[in-house]
């Protein structure tokens, strides 16, 4: 009867150390998602402007870099896309990803400064999806690794037929 007794304890004993680490892991997702959301939103300024000055903001930044070829272009209502990638070029350190966006229907001008360290948080096994990019297949998909084998400068411009407008650059 002890030793019943006995099995018993020790079942609940590792029940309730289970019950704590599952909680523990919990709490901690819990924060990790708060501590990525706070700093995405820290980076994060969305203003409502008129088109003439969002157009002047695009024209402002697309002269930083002159008649570079972004990385990435896309065509169309489709979402067709040519990705130009440096295979053979060594890697830079990326610091950070910056995003552009226009919606003309909204008015809303949406800058975000995204810190590499948040970049590689949130990508899967490096990973990364930007803009209508085709990612159903391997040779669609954009890798931390390609980001940083181009180097800073312009990694996606985007014109729609709508005239909404994204412009993507990496530093």
């Amino acid at each position: 009867m002890r030793m019943e007794t006995d099995l018993t304890g020790r079942r609940n004993h590792w029940r309730s150390v289970a019950v704590a680490v599952a909680w523990g892991l919990a709490a901690i997702g819990v924060v990790v998602v708060l501590t990525l959301a706070l700093a995405f939103q820290r980076d994060t300024v969305t203003r409502f402007v008129t088109p003439e000055a969002a157009a002047a903001e695009f024209a402002r930044v697309r002269a930083r870099f002159g008649a570079a070829r972004p990385m990435i272009e896309l065509y169309g209502r489709n979402g067709a896309s040519v990705i130009r990638r440096r295979t053979a070029a060594p890697r830079h350190p990326l610091r950070e990803l910056h995003v552009l966006a226009y919606n003309p229907r909204s008015r809303k001008l949406v800058r975000a400064d995204i810190p590499a360290w948040l970049l590689r948080a949130v990508s899967l096994g490096g990973w990364i999806r930007l803009a209508a990019v085709d990612a159903s297949n391997a040779a669609g998909r954009i890798t931390l690794e390609d980001l940083e084998r181009h180097g800073p400068g312009l990694l996606l411009s985007l014109q729609a037929s709508d005239r909404r407008q994204v412009l993507v650059w990496a530093q």
